[in-house]
């Protein structure tokens, strides 16, 4: 895998692309803010739970490269 940003990573899923400017603050990373529009779609069954869970393995995947210094 190419290394990205963190805030990127959610723009190589079309459905959370689609939602971000729908989102409380430009920089969310659909994690822990309020007012996700990723987080309310996942809410309502709009977004598959299996998707959600593979970007959250991505970004735990960065923070652990960025800790380790493996870029």
């Amino acid at each position: 895998l190419v290394a990205l940003e963190i805030n990127q990573i959610g723009n190589y899923f079309p459905e959370f692309f689609a939602l971000r400017k729908f989102c409380k603050f430009h920089n969310c990373i659909h994690k822990n803010e309020p007012d996700c529009a990723v987080k309310i779609d996942l809410a309502k069954g709009k977004i598959a739970q299996s998707r959600y869970k593979s970007y959250l393995n991505m970004l735990v995947e960065d923070e652990e490269r960025y800790r380790t210094n493996i870029y």
